[in-house]
């Protein structure tokens, strides 16, 4: 009798055995979500609050968000990218609270308008007509726009990475420090454009030497 119930628990066990762990798999994948790297514990409010910006990260690169309205041109500059991780930093440091959270807020403050002035002077530099540029060279006035407004960033950089780097709360911390990695990687990316910018020469640049 016992090997008879032993051998039904058994079967029992196999049948159900994958469906039961499917569904504690899709009751985990609930309550988590990714951003980059970060794995977002949304079974707690401060999880179900970051998920929320995450997601409207995503849907500003990917010009679907209704309340962020811009050109695909415009989604492809490093400053418009980096001006939504910028956002998505501010309303984190708005979670994390206390004295790591205004200082955050203060730096991303500050850095808000160098990315202003610096989408500004992107975009010109960026959108140089093609022949002007052939004959001319860049808008050596946007490159040199562009070049101090990343300078600014790069020093204000710096002030967000030190107040990350004081968040108490742990999964708080890893959100605002992967979204300041993305913002840096958009920098880094504005800064190669500036430095091609300013080695590339005109036809008429080369031959006269202007």
């Amino acid at each position: 009798m016992t090997n008879k119930l032993l051998y039904a628990l058994f079967l029992v066990a196999v049948v159900l055995g994958p469906s039961f762990s499917q569904s504690l798999g899709a009751e985990r994948d609930e309550q988590e979500q990714k951003f980059g790297n970060v794995v977002i514990d949304t079974s707690t409010e401060a999880g179900r609050n970051m998920a929320e910006i995450a997601t409207r990260q995503e849907s500003a690169l990917k010009g679907t968000d209704t309340q962020v309205r811009v050109s695909t041109r415009t989604r492809a500059t490093n400053s418009y990218r980096a001006g939504v991780y910028l956002q998505g930093l501010m309303e984190t440091a708005q979670i994390a609270g206390g004295s790591a959270g205004s200082s955050i807020g203060e730096a991303a403050r500050a850095m808000n308008q160098s990315m202003s002035g610096m989408a500004a002077s992107e975009e010109k530099m960026r959108s140089r007509n093609f022949f002007a540029k052939l004959l001319f060279g860049p808008d050596r006035e946007a490159v040199s726009e562009t070049e101090q407004n990343l300078v600014q960033a790069q020093e204000r950089l710096m002030a967000l990475e030190g107040s990350v780097a004081q968040i108490g709360d742990g999964q708080v911390r890893e959100m605002a420090e992967e979204q300041l990695k993305y913002l840096k990687q958009e920098i880094e990316g504005l800064e190669t454009q500036v430095r091609r910018e300013k080695q590339s020469r005109g036809i008429l640049e080369f031959l006269f030497g202007s």
